[in-house]
């Protein structure tokens, strides 16, 4: 909470089997820190809906999720047209409706994954926790 960084994931989801790729833990010491899955629990729990645990409180603190590349690209961005994903979070604090459902501890986060006409999707994605 001092404003550092205390979570960075980063997770391939564009095809199975789907895995924390990079990731750093700043409640952890040594090479646990970064060796994935460094203490945090993934899982998707249905296609476009991802869940991490991430061991400690983060519903009090700022999540941040951003789209991945892919290919060197913005998930399938060419120079004439660019299907975005649109990641959204979900904290077990938002008042939103929509996240109440998913039954969160503080510990955790949900990431639903959109396209931009707003069916789920798969895809890379960041989590970082300030």
């Amino acid at each position: 909470m001092g404003g550092w960084i205390n979570a960075m994931v980063y997770i391939l989801a564009d095809s199975p089997p789907y895995h924390i790729a990079r990731c750093f833990n700043s409640t952890l010491a040594g090479a646990a820190a970064t060796i994935p899955p460094c203490g945090f629990n993934y899982t998707e729990t249905a296609f476009g809906q991802h869940n991490v645990d991430f061991g400690f409180e983060v519903d009090d603190r700022f999540v941040m999720v951003a789209p991945g590349y892919q290919g060197g690209s913005l998930h399938g961005c060419d120079e004439f047209a660019c299907d975005r994903l649109l990641p959204q979070l979900c904290l077990s604090s938002d008042p939103d409706l929509d996240c109440v459902h998913f039954n969160l501890s503080a510990n955790q986060a949900v990431i639903v994954l959109l396209d931009q006409d707003g069916h789920y999707s798969s895809g890379t994605f960041y989590v970082t926790v300030y």
